[in-house]
């Protein structure tokens, strides 16, 4: 068997797929160690800035306290509702310029936007007589 010419090419060739396997092992080790670094880069830059941000337009939180009469068994009942009623611009406007700064940690960079932004809201005061009557309370 050792002196069979197929024994010694299939041994060579599986030695040399061996050696081969080597650097393959080694660059997909390379590849993982630099993802994990890009994470970790793209997390050091969103902890150095304010993080993620959503713009939600200015409304007005109004607390309500409400009191109303309902019929129960013969007698009539008072009872008292709480809520938040919620007031929406008629119209909203936003004016604003973004710029874009690049951060370079290592070999990654990452891309940081600022906002300069003004915003300009249109409140129907008309819309307060909804809640002028004399057994609503407001800011309780």
């Amino acid at each position: 068997m050792l002196k069979s010419p197929l024994f010694w090419k299939m041994t060579t060739l599986f030695g040399a797929v061996l050696l081969l396997l080597i650097p393959i092992m080694l660059i997909r080790q390379v590849i993982v160690e630099r993802a994990d670094y890009r994470s970790d880069v793209e997390d050091a830059i969103r902890q150095s800035t304010s993080g993620p941000q959503k713009l939600v337009g200015p409304l007005i939180a109004i607390p309500v306290t409400e009191l109303y009469t309902v019929q129960e068994e013969d007698k009539t009942v008072e009872r008292k509702r709480s809520f938040i009623h919620f007031w929406l611009p008629e119209s909203l406007m936003v004016d604003g310029n973004q710029n874009v700064e690049e951060r370079k940690i290592g070999i990654y960079t990452g891309q940081v936007w600022h906002s300069d932004l003004t915003l300009k809201a249109d409140f129907d005061v008309s819309r307060l007589s909804e809640l002028n009557a004399p057994n609503i309370t407001l800011g309780k």
